[in-house]
């Protein structure tokens, strides 16, 4: 899908739906969001901040980063050998897009059914208005 106010490419999981159907980019999102509201210069490097984050990856970079600093640590400490660590840090990382590809998925049959649903409803309509027709007739 393209961004409404750059026309760039932009991905669904990576884009923000504003007025029920206008897509934008996370640029043109902060962009628009400056100037609906009076930002300090802190202010909007925060929010750029938090919306690349947020759309950094299904992981959150934070906590990728926090799993590789513990292992790093008990290694340091003598905890663990490596291969043991590396395999309890595959393990963590494995477990954690596992949970973040269900939520996705999550995300996506939700807005499948909320698609169905809209139609079905049009189908019934259309149903009602047959029948309606063929007493007439």
């Amino acid at each position: 899908m393209k961004c409404a106010q750059c026309s760039s490419e932009v991905e669904r999981s990576q884009s923000f739906e504003i007025e029920g159907e206008r897509v934008l980019c996370s640029s043109c999102f902060v962009e628009r969001a400056q100037k609906r509201r009076s930002l300090t210069g802190e202010d909007r490097r925060r929010l750029k901040a938090a919306v690349k984050e947020e759309m950094a990856s299904l992981l959150p970079r934070e906590t990728l980063r926090q799993i590789v600093e513990d292992g790093y640590e008990r290694l340091l400490k003598g905890e663990g050998d490596f291969d043991e660590e590396v395999g309890r840090l595959t393990n963590e990382i494995e477990r954690m897009v596992g949970l973040a590809m269900c939520k996705e998925m999550l995300n996506v049959i939700h807005t499948v059914g909320e698609v169905f649903g809209e139609q079905e409803e049009e189908i019934r309509r259309k149903m009602r208005r047959l029948a309606d027709l063929n007493r007439r007739g």
